[in-house]
């Protein structure tokens, strides 16, 4: 049932209420409720509602509960069906040992989502998140903010991310800095967002700048992506994560040849791309690799793709990939089956051979670095790792978990906001070589290997507090399958 005004529960005054007070307010609630157009056609919506005795509680099962036909509103303007939010409305007659009248009891669902096509999930959920995440105490059913401060929208970025992967390792200041400056479209490094806010069309409506998606969109497939591929990448801290490139290059810039570090793109949905050192013609460069989608990585996994590639051999800062990855590549022993030779697919870079330039010595700059005693990002802080440091996050607890520290000073590094990135004397712009996968005859023994406990390269000592939902999201009941239903977020 779609309603429109606030449905307040009667409920008793610790006894004192009066009765015919108490189901005159029932019976107003009913009636408020009746009066509402009914929306749509359940089947198998009837259910016992049975006594736990053990636990002192009662529980009904809907089984095999779906939506038959439903009425869309008229929608305004450019809302779209996967915004449009509906409740159902569960009734309940008890009866008392000694009552010779039964009990009618009302109360309606959190907001559900009513869509026809798998396609319509992932805005669907967008609009359930927003709902869940945002919406006001006692609100009248379902108005929402149009507008959140940043700081809020990161908690809750967060912890879908870490509920949606199932990892205990999540989004860190530099992270969360970066998916601040997408949002916004700001390129600024040294820029406070913890006090901006963040629309609805920011975060589902618009499509970001130069894209065919929007942000959530984009975020999404990262999680869908990590969750069915990169999750133990992710959770032993292999992986960086959400990093722009203006800072990826500074703190890329003075590592030896060689050195990558792995982030999701921020050019399609659901990628993720190796940035590494590389020698040119006139000094060295930084390139990432074309991004590995899902389908890359159902091929073959990530770690046997980062082994193929020879002349990526530290990941950052300067860790030996062999020894970092060893659990991840799979042992490939070559078999003869009925007689044949067994064979493997590898990953070739675009350029021919295993050389480091891929051919691009004449085509981009060389990088000038930028040094110092103490390594500095843009931001003013010190690199995530210095030497051989874990990765330590620097969220200020002012901030929450808003923006990044103001830097206290500004680099001596000029930048603008485009995607040419300027160092002194020099420029650079951001390239992908492609990768591809090639057929080839393997007769190494790779063996096997683990990797030693703690090795975590990106894991942050000082994870950040995020408060839980689950007050705003309590389960549904239990085996209550809706057919093309999406039903709450559960955090």
């Amino acid at each position: 049932m779609q309603l429109s005004q606030e449905v307040i529960i009667a409920s008793r005054d610790s006894g004192l209420e009066p009765f015919r007070e108490l189901q005159e307010r029932l019976s107003l609630l009913l009636k408020t409720l009746i009066q509402r157009e009914n929306v749509g056609e359940l089947i198998n919506n009837s259910a016992i509602l049975d006594h736990n005795a053990s636990t002192k509680s009662t529980c009904a099962t809907f089984r095999n509960m779906s939506i038959k036909k439903i009425k869309r509103a008229d929608r305004k303007g450019s809302e779209s069906v996967t915004e449009e939010k509906f409740a159902l409305l569960f009734s309940c007659e008890i009866s008392i040992t000694g009552c010779d009248t039964p009990y009618s009891v009302q109360v309606i669902s959190l907001p559900i989502v009513v869509i026809v096509h798998g396609s319509q999930d992932n805005n669907a959920l967008a609009t359930i998140i927003w709902d869940c995440a945002f919406s006001e105490p006692d609100r009248v059913p379902f108005v929402v903010p149009e507008r959140v401060p940043w700081k809020q929208m990161c908690m809750t970025l967060n912890s879908k991310f870490m509920s949606e992967v199932q990892t205990q390792r999540g989004l860190d200041s530099y992270n969360l800095h970066f998916l601040a400056q997408k949002i916004f479209d700001k390129h600024d490094i040294n820029g406070d967002f913890s006090n901006q806010l963040v629309s609805w069309a920011q975060f589902n409506k618009e499509v970001l700048p130069g894209r065919a998606f929007t942000f959530w969109q984009w975020f999404d497939g990262v999680m869908e992506l990590t969750k069915k591929h990169l999750k133990s990448y992710w959770s032993d801290g292999l992986i960086f994560g959400f990093i722009g490139k203006q800072h990826l290059h500074l703190i890329l810039q003075d590592r030896p040849n060689g050195t990558f570090l792995l982030r999701f793109s921020d050019s399609e949905i659901g990628g993720i791309t190796i940035a590494y050192v590389t020698p040119t013609d006139v000094g060295r460069t930084i390139l990432n690799i074309q991004p590995f989608t899902k389908k890359d990585l159902e091929i073959r996994c990530l770690g046997d793709r980062i082994r193929d590639i020879k002349f990526i051999t530290h990941i950052y800062p300067d860790f030996p990939k062999d020894d970092v990855f060893k659990k991840y590549y799979t042992d490939e022993q070559p078999s003869r089956h009925n007689g044949y030779i067994g064979v493997s697919i590898q990953t070739k870079v675009a350029g021919g051979d295993e050389s480091p330039n891929m051919g691009n010595g004449g085509g981009h700059p060389a990088l000038s670095p930028v040094r110092s005693d103490t390594p500095q990002d843009a931001m003013g802080m010190q690199h995530p790792f210095p030497g051989s440091h874990s990765f330590s996050s620097l969220m200020d607890s002012s901030l929450g978990s808003g923006g990044m520290v103001p830097s206290p000073r500004h680099s001596d590094t000029s930048m603008d906001a485009s995607q040419t990135i300027f160092y002194p004397h020099q420029q650079f712009q951001p390239s992908y070589g492609a990768a591809s996968d090639a057929m080839m005859m393997s007769y190494s023994d790779l063996g096997a290997a683990q990797l030693p406990q703690g090795m975590g390269l990106f894991s942050s000592p000082d994870p950040l507090t995020i408060s839980p939902l689950s007050s705003q999201n309590p389960s549904p009941p239990a085996d209550m399958e809706l057919e093309s239903l999406l039903s709450t977020f559960t955090p």
